[in-house]
């Protein structure tokens, strides 16, 4: 597998980027199952999945899994379709795919990225305000602690 990707290695070196990107070509050669294996847990285990018992309490069941169906057919396909991209380009990376597509399409998915990086920044925000709400009252209520300066 690492000698056909070893293969491709010149056609990227190639590909004409823009001038303010900076790519350079990964070292596939470091790539291991178990780092593979931690980076798709923490992407599954992440704020949708802590908010996947509200969303079914509010939706109930039988809407909740049709919505979750949907969902999962929706990102199975556009994972599809970036999968051909990527083969009938022959890139690897989302940088080296937006190289080789019109400006406006790259830009188009720039901003998508960083839609997607600020909604999961948010959500992680308002996961640790909630948990550290719940941490300060509960250690407020052990500790007789009013606030502000005393006299």
């Amino acid at each position: 597998m690492f000698q056909e990707a070893r293969r491709y290695l010149p056609l990227l070196q190639r590909a004409q980027l823009p001038k303010f990107i900076h790519y350079e070509v990964p070292n596939t050669a470091r790539l291991s199952l178990l780092g593979t294996t931690l980076n798709l847990l923490n992407a599954t285990t992440g704020p949708g999945l802590l908010a996947l018992p509200l969303a079914f309490a509010r939706c109930g069941w039988l809407l909740g899994t049709v919505l979750l169906l949907l969902v999962f057919a929706l990102n199975h396909a556009s994972l599809l379709l970036l999968l051909r991209a990527c083969l009938a380009t022959r890139e690897h990376s989302y940088i080296g795919l937006c190289a080789r597509c019109p400006h406006a399409v790259a830009a188009l998915v720039d901003w998508a990225s960083l839609a997607f990086f600020f909604g999961s920044s948010v959500s992680y925000l308002v996961l640790i305000g909630d948990a550290f709400g719940l941490l300060v009252t509960s250690l407020s209520e052990r500790w007789d602690f009013h606030g502000g300066a005393q006299p």
